[in-house]
């Protein structure tokens, strides 16, 4: 891996984490607790788990499953 896939790298995991940040700020509900959906189940994101991973856009089972099939 050289400097230009290191920094394509971090490029990437930097918009992945930026849009996460937008979505969560964007869907903060009236008491300041996120309310977002899995992106592939659509169920709500547990709260618990976006404190862990702010930038997380699918529930652990989706994310689980979308890990395993790459």
């Amino acid at each position: 891996m050289d400097e230009s896939d290191i920094e394509r790298a971090i490029n990437t995991e930097t918009m992945v984490l930026a849009s996460g940040l937008r979505r969560i700020q964007r869907q903060v509900a009236g008491h300041g607790a996120p309310v977002l959906d899995c992106e592939d189940c659509e169920h709500p994101i547990p709260p618990a788990r976006l404190r862990a991973m702010p930038g997380a856009t699918r529930c652990v089972d989706c994310q689980g499953k979308y890990e395993k099939n790459r």
